[in-house]
């Protein structure tokens, strides 16, 4: 048979339980937005549309999920680079996921055509940003917790020899 190339070291089992945490946060996220979609223009009867220049646009289900999709991906990405080059990687992320969600929120404001429009899209930023910026917290706070235990196991280690 073939050799597995994957290590079952406690370093790649936390990195698969923070993948999945972090798969299930975006998943989750998607999930409450196309919800309160659902709720707003199923539901609702709302018109989730807004202005794209001289012409309105629709927003569909289909966007509200990819928008979320790519944004997770994205905040991700940004978690992982943060965590090669400081200490400090989830509250950083966090400052600067906050203030990406406050800046997210002048589109709706500023472009939804109605004031349910406007209401429905500035919950839907709000939810899909509570569920990532906690989960991701969650999980980066878990993986530089035990990041730390490992340096100082480290460090008494090489000072005992």
């Amino acid at each position: 048979m073939f050799a597995s190339t994957r290590s079952n070291t406690p370093e790649s089992a936390d990195r698969t339980r923070c993948r999945m945490l972090r798969i299930c946060t975006i998943f989750a996220a998607a999930l409450i937005d196309a919800g309160i979609w659902f709720a707003a223009v199923r539901v609702g009867d709302v018109q989730l549309v807004y202005a794209a220049g001289p012409e309105t646009t629709a927003i569909g289900i289909a966007s509200v999920v990819a928008a979320v999709v790519v944004t997770g991906a994205l905040a991700w990405g940004l978690l992982a680079a943060l965590g090669k080059i400081t200490r400090h990687a989830a509250a950083v992320w966090t400052t600067i996921a906050v203030a990406v969600t406050a800046v997210s929120l002048i589109s709706p404001l500023t472009t939804a055509q109605n004031r349910p429009a406007m209401t429905i899209l500035v919950c839907m930023h709000v939810a899909a940003a509570v569920v990532v910026i906690t989960g991701f917290r969650i999980s980066a706070s878990r993986t530089e917790g035990r990041r730390e235990s490992r340096r100082r196991a480290h460090a008494v280690e090489a000072a005992s020899s």
